[in-house]
């Protein structure tokens, strides 16, 4: 059998604690009572009291009440019973709402805990997501630089090939510096400036890093024209 208790009396003189009566309630107060804040309480003599819907914030409201009424729901209808409030009573209800405040700091520090731990492991994520895209970027470096070294070799065997031809067909320095596409008049020192000049123009510092083509270029003509300096000087 379940046995209720409501703040509050539903009547203007309630009986004393020794004047206890029954009597069926009418439509009307049985809604009152279930209107009220309902407290649900084990024994008849409130020695364990266990709160189910108290609004917390008004605990004052339980030490200036004088009465409660104490619902027997059984088979035969709702029984109401009148009884004044006594310390013990009163006590019993201090203990619930401590008990109450305690299970409260209890679940806001939990939740904290939730909240330090769930920080935690968004930073891990967005540490891993971070090392992951640097990882990424990295192969895709190593990607591009082996396609353009393979690129460069191909480049530089077919530039090789066509260096070697005219190589092959020169007599002399200003032949080479004219197949090169450098203008030489004739004399041993406008060759020589000629050769300075073709340096500057053919090296590899000054040709364009865009373009991977010509960067070979530049550096097979530039090593030529050195080669074939020695080679006629001698």
């Amino acid at each position: 059998m379940t046995k209720t208790i409501v703040l509050g009396s539903q009547s203007q003189h309630p009986p004393s604690a020794t004047n206890k009566r029954k009597r069926k309630t009418s439509e009307s107060s049985k809604n009152n009572v279930e209107s009220g804040n309902v407290i649900d309480v084990d024994d008849y003599d409130y020695n364990d009291v266990i709160i189910i819907d108290f609004p917390a914030l008004h605990p004052q409201r339980v030490r200036n009440s004088r009465s409660i009424v104490c619902i027997d729901d059984d088979t035969d209808g709702i029984d109401v019973e009148f009884e004044e409030t006594s310390g013990k009573l009163q006590e019993q209800w201090e203990k619930a709402f401590s008990r109450r405040q305690i299970e409260a700091k209890k679940a806001q520090e939990l939740l904290l805990l939730q909240k330090k731990k769930d920080a935690e492991i968004s930073l891990l994520l967005d540490i891993e997501r971070r090392q992951s895209q640097r990882i990424e970027e990295v192969r895709g470096t190593q990607k591009q630089d082996e396609d353009n070294l393979n690129l460069k070799e191909k480049l530089r065997a077919k530039v090789k090939s066509d260096l070697s031809r005219l190589e092959s067909t020169c007599r002399d320095m200003a032949s080479v510096l004219r197949g090169l596409g450098i203008q030489v008049n004739g004399g041993a020192n406008e060759v020589r400036v000629a050769i300075k000049r073709a340096l500057l123009s053919f090296h590899p510092d000054r040709a364009p890093q865009s373009d991977i083509h010509q960067q070979v270029e530049a550096e097979e003509k530039f090593k030529l024209i050195n080669r074939m300096k020695e080679k006629f000087a001698k």
